[in-house]
């Protein structure tokens, strides 16, 4: 689970196909300053086996509760 569509398509093409990867905000024009999480990005989310996120606060938001994280969430 990405946070952000550019870091799912990186994770995609380093994972190829050994990996299933979805995004948050899978929109490229999105801007996730004003993305606000629903419920399903929650449980997507803390779901999940591997998260990325930039470390960015707006990260934090997502919330969490996956196994690992690559990046900082809320720090």
């Amino acid at each position: 689970m990405a946070a952000e569509n550019f870091w799912g398509g990186i994770a995609q093409q380093l994972g190829g196909r050994h990996v299933h990867v979805e995004s948050v905000i899978d929109n490229p024009a999105a801007d996730p300053h004003d993305h606000e999480p629903t419920a399903a990005d929650g449980r997507a989310v803390a779901t999940a086996r591997y998260t990325i996120v930039n470390g960015i606060r707006y990260d934090a938001r997502l919330g969490g509760g996956g196994q690992a994280a690559v990046g900082q969430s809320g720090q």
